[in-house]
């Protein structure tokens, strides 16, 4: 198949055409209406979008679409656009490290607290109190073998024996979902946190043979967000509101929790005080002295 030769006067249209693209062309278009950068809008657009990674891509656009406009010589626009979204993406990228620098610190504490009553009620389930007393700390000096026994027997008659307290995340949701699911519409849910007296509540999810509900795990304060008190109580909620306290027993539906006392050390004082009280009595009540029995018959 033959080809034709391209005339002189297509070939000089040609060269003309190409030409036109250079300088010249450049300055034709610079006196021309400018247009706006379309990555500024979008780095914009997704700066102000408070979703997390959206901030980095505002940030990676505002760049481009700023190198963009620098090389347009004057035919683009929106320089005030893409610093925008510039600005924005950097506050909201900040803000959402922050809240997951947050989350992962409650994630550690949760994870610590489900630990710890992982041990405490598989020592309570196994009779072994002493073990039990050493991961409670010094609140559990009050308690004696009976209450345990009662605290164990009363949990077992709502639930059955204790499972286990998810502290992996992979279960703790699924145990969440079938506690809430035990407690939903019930009073027991709604006063979860309105009985824990003066102390703070870890809430967490614990598995029982007989169904999940929710256990609060108390406690007078925290030095750090990576690992959980030492309890000062533990409460189980019931699907009818009552409430099985390890320290303060059993609590019928709508009755306040007693205020624990802040400091152990208070309460061993008051007993030995209480100690001491005893001990005067005898000595007001004694008759008097032999010496002075003589004085009075001479």
């Amino acid at each position: 198949m033959s080809h034709q030769a391209p005339s002189t006067e297509h070939t000089a249209r040609l060269l003309n055409q190409y030409a036109d693209f250079g300088a010249g062309d450049a300055d034709a278009y610079a006196t021309g209406p400018e247009r706006t950068s379309v990555m500024a809008i979008l780095s914009l657009v997704f700066g102000i979008v408070c979703v997390p990674f959206f901030g980095v891509l505002a940030v990676l656009l505002g760049i481009l679409a700023f190198i963009g406009i620098g090389s347009s010589k004057g035919r683009v626009g929106g320089k005030g656009l893409a610093i925008g979204g510039i600005l924005l993406g950097l506050l909201f990228t900040g803000l959402w490290i922050g809240v997951g620098l947050f989350g992962l610190q409650i994630g550690k504490f949760y994870q610590s607290g489900a630990q710890r009553t992982q041990i405490i009620f598989a020592a309570i389930e196994a009779g072994d109190y002493t073990a039990a007393a050493a991961e409670i700390g010094p609140r559990a000096r009050n308690l004696t073998p009976a209450d345990f026994d009662a605290f164990r027997d009363r949990y077992r008659e709502a639930y059955g024996a204790f499972v286990d307290a998810p502290s992996d995340w992979s279960t703790i949701a699924e145990s969440w979902g079938d506690a809430t699911q035990q407690l939903q519409n019930n009073q027991g849910q709604a006063q979860m946190g309105g009985n824990s007296g003066n102390q703070g509540g870890l809430p967490l999810a614990v598995n029982f043979e007989n169904g999940s509900t929710l256990v609060i795990y108390e406690f007078a304060g925290a030095d750090s967000l990576s690992e959980a008190p030492d309890p000062s109580d533990l409460i189980i909620l019931l699907p009818d509101a009552t409430m099985i306290s390890l320290m303060r027993g059993v609590r019928d539906a709508g009755a306040p929790m007693p205020a624990l006392d802040a400091s152990p050390e208070s309460e061993s004082m008051d007993e030995s005080a209480d100690d001491g009280a005893p001990n005067a009595e005898p000595d007001s009540e004694s008759g008097p002295e032999p010496g002075a029995e003589e004085n009075g018959e001479g």
